[in-house]
């Protein structure tokens, strides 16, 4: 298909799904032609301005992401009176049509940062104090905005804000926690003395029903059938309240309600008559699925055949009458506007039950996905079989909703369908300390990408307390532990960050004492010799017992002369870390 047979079929299409008139068409097409890529070779995105058209699907999601990302201020231009909000939209809908033709397709990016694929699910793992909590944060901007602020205060006011929003969820694993509270589980409940039990979604079933949604593209068709039944439903209370008795035919006469039967029908007579005429819900929306637009229904010339050939024989002067209002009071003018992210959870649900039942390449998704992060800190601390149960294996790329190998269960409780969405990240972070990454639920971590987080030295370079160095200090007893121990078990730089704003020898004995000595005692099970090989005699000192000052009496079977007992130092000086890395040489 060249240029021009696209810039056609696209124009048709515009004017049959998005009902758009010829003028905002040749708009749109416009745009697409000669405005954007105007404006993407004077912000030096392109080389020439060749028409969008011409571009492949990813091109064209690239220059999408530039609008969403609001790179180069393309969010203001396209607000500007000149372009009228219509080159996003234009663009937005090129791409749309593409994909509901699969024309020029190709697997849909799960991502949205174009400097760094980000894996869907990856675990931050190394020593305590290396910043893996600290760096998810970072790492969740990555991957929602594409980049995380320079500034922390920024990067950590947006974390929130998107938090607040549900874009980002995070629970620590622990001992106890299980499948009830991450996936669903049933919850007691006392009302008025009385006991109910109740299902409810875990955090794990509530972010992935979220992201779900929002990729999902709300087609006429699913709009079609909500807006009929609330407009219909509409309908029916205001006959019963009084408000409507009538409706007006095409022939501009009125047709009168005389009462609504038990199955939400409604029963009409003609003006003068006694004779009823039914009118069935269920025949009446065969006729809205068939006049599927305001259009289709004003050019309906023959009202007696055209019915019969949907419905069969009927009344069709009062089918017309109820069609006719259903048609005024839809919504689809209003279409573009209605966010199926802020309709009430029932009708969300069903939705996604038809979204889900629709075969993999006919479903209708959003050009532009919004990602959804969920943080697991301590994931190691967990008992991953017990949490996440049968749903480990849907968490794999290729198994999730929308892939090739899709995989979806039949949850335990509710009897819901579950898979996890592709816009879903899951981040969890480790500490080696506690457990290595050979040691972990292999199921787990054959599902995962591992990212190593060693102590950052640098970050401590110029940290001077008095003439202490505080990036040598902690070099040497880093290596010191690799050798005694493992580099899972080194000392992270964290510990040591608050010298950089208060470089005082009382802040950095506060750290010794409080953090580095009792980590070294639960690294080394107390054994005291390790911990003084790591940091000399000037924290820790040996004792020897005077046994004779100790017992009247002892026999010489309970003596043992090399017997000593350990203690913290009352003080550390100055001397004492500068000993542990030597002397700096001036």
């Amino acid at each position: 298909m060249n240029e021009v047979q696209r810039e056609e079929k696209f124009r048709e299409w515009l004017k049959k799904y998005k009902n758009l008139s010829d003028s905002t068409c040749v708009n749109y097409s416009n745009r697409l032609k000669n405005k954007i890529p105007q404006k993407l070779k004077a912000i030096n995105f392109r080389e020439n301005e060749n028409s969008l058209y011409t571009l492949s699907l990813q091109e064209l999601e690239q220059i999408n992401l530039l609008f969403i990302n609001n790179q180069y201020g393309l969010q203001e231009w396209n607000r500007t009176p000149t372009i009228g909000s219509e080159a996003l939209n234009s663009l937005k809908y090129l791409i749309e049509y593409l994909k509901s033709n699969n024309i020029n397709t190709h697997k849909q990016s799960i991502i949205k940062n174009d400097n760094k694929r980000q894996p869907l699910n990856q675990i931050l793992y190394g020593p305590p104090g290396t910043g893996k909590t600290y760096n998810t944060i970072n790492k969740a901007l990555e991957i929602i905005d594409g980049v995380a602020p320079d500034d922390r205060a920024e990067a950590k006011a947006k974390f929130e804000e998107y938090k607040k929003m549900g874009l980002i969820e995070f629970i620590t694993f622990h001992q106890s926690y299980g499948y009830e509270e991450f996936v669903e589980g049933i919850k007691a409940d006392t009302k008025d003395g009385e006991i109910s039990y109740d299902i409810e979604s875990g955090i794990f079933k509530k972010i992935s029903f979220n992201a779900l949604i929002s990729n999902v593209l709300l087609t006429r068709d699913s709009m079609k059938t909500l807006s009929y039944d609330e407009i219909y439903e509409g309908l029916l209370e205001k006959i019963n309240k009084k408000e409507i008795i009538s409706l007006e035919l095409k022939t501009k006469d009125l047709i009168y309600i005389v009462d609504i039967t038990k199955n939400g029908n409604i029963n009409f007579k003609h003006n003068g008559k006694t004779k009823k005429y039914l009118v069935s819900k269920e025949r009446l929306k065969k006729l809205f699925d068939f006049f599927d637009t305001r259009e289709k229904f004003i050019s309906i010339s023959n009202i007696n055949d055209e019915f019969r050939d949907v419905i069969g024989g009927c009344n069709s002067s009062a089918y017309w009458a109820v069609l006719n209002y259903i048609h005024q009071n839809n919504i689809e003018e209003e279409f573009e506007e209605i966010d199926i992210e802020n309709m009430s959870t029932k009708e969300q649900e069903e939705i996604v039950k038809k979204y889900l039942e629709t075969k993999n390449k006919e479903r209708s998704n959003k050009s532009e996905l919004k990602n959804y992060i969920l943080i697991i800190d301590e994931i190691n601390r967990g008992n991953i079989s017990k949490i996440f149960g049968e749903l480990i294996t849907l968490i794999e790329p290729s198994k999730r909703i929308g892939a090739d190998e899709e995989i979806r269960v039949k949850l335990p409780y509710s009897s819901d369908q579950f898979g996890v969405p592709q816009n879903l990240y899951i981040l969890g972070t480790m500490n080696t300390a506690d457990r290595s990454i050979a040691l972990m639920d292999t199921a787990l971590r054959r599902r995962f990408d591992f990212t190593e987080m060693l102590p950052n030295l640098e970050v401590l370079g110029g940290i001077m307390v008095e003439s202490i160095d505080i990036k040598s200090l902690l070099e040497k007893i880093n290596k010191r532990i690799e050798y005694l121990y493992d580099r899972d078990h080194t000392i992270g730089h964290a510990y040591f960050m608050s010298l950089k704003d208060n470089p005082t020898l009382e802040e950095l004995n506060n750290i010794m004492r409080n953090k580095i000595i009792p980590l070294l005692q639960e690294y080394f099970y107390d054994d005291w010799k390790k911990i003084l090989l790591v940091l000399n005699d000037g924290f820790i000192q040996k004792e020897s017992f005077e046994v004779k000052k100790l017992f009247e009496s002892i026999d010489d079977d309970y003596q043992d002369d090399e017997k000593v007992k350990y203690s913290i130092c009352s003080d550390f000086i100055e001397e004492s870390y500068i000993k542990i890395y030597g002397k700096i040489e001036s």
